[in-house]
């Protein structure tokens, strides 16, 4: 049975990540133990012990455009491998999201196969953690808050210090770089700065 195939992966690659400790803390959908509750408390929390010490922050709210979708499954390999998983592991997710074929049906009119090269099955009982292990280092070398819940991230930075403001913009650039190397990108419309308090 396919599903259960899924389900005990998706056990054993939660169990190495655990173990290994290799979990991303900061992101909180699709983990146990975590929800849009604790992003919310986390974010938060952070944000209101600036704020009543008279301080101000800068927050960026981030959303990948097509997230799932567009994940390269190349680049997904990789980063399993250097996770150390086990092998046969990889090697079962590397065929399974392998010589997958989609097609477009309009009006009733079939289009042409097509060969899909990125994105983790929405629905499946892997795509979640795929997509989790994927963006788990897009906060490496940010100096500013990040709190990820499943593709939304929100970057926080105190700007009422000195520096403030240029760490909050060499943050986004890291972020941007980031997008840029692994090839996912955020969606601009969606993308809102906020200043607190005003």
């Amino acid at each position: 049975d396919i599903i259960f195939t899924h389900g005990l992966l998706k056990e054993r690659i939660v169990e190495h990540l655990k173990t290994h400790r290799l979990q991303d803390q900061k992101q909180h959908g699709f983990t146990s133990g975590r929800s849009c509750q604790t992003n919310l408390i986390d974010f938060f929390d952070w944000v209101t012990k600036i704020i009543d010490a008279g301080g101000a922050v800068d927050i960026a709210y981030l959303d990948f455009s097509k997230a799932f979708d567009t994940v390269p499954h190349r680049r997904l390999i990789n980063k399993l491998q250097s996770l150390s998983l086990d092998s046969n592991i990889v090697e079962w997710i590397r065929q399974w999201l392998s010589d997958r074929q989609q097609r477009v049906v309009v009006n009733g009119v079939y289009s042409a196969q097509g060969l899909v090269t990125s994105g983790v099955p929405q629905g499946s009982v892997l795509g979640p953690i795929l997509f989790n292990i994927f963006i788990s280092d897009i906060a490496e070398g940010i100096n500013g808050k990040v709190c990820i819940f499943a593709d939304d991230t929100k970057i926080c930075n105190r700007v009422d210090v000195p520096g403030g403001i240029s760490q909050m913009t060499n943050d986004l650039g890291k972020l941007k770089k980031w997008s840029e190397l692994w090839q996912l990108s955020f969606y601009a419309p969606g993308a809102l700065t906020c200043t607190y308090p005003h």
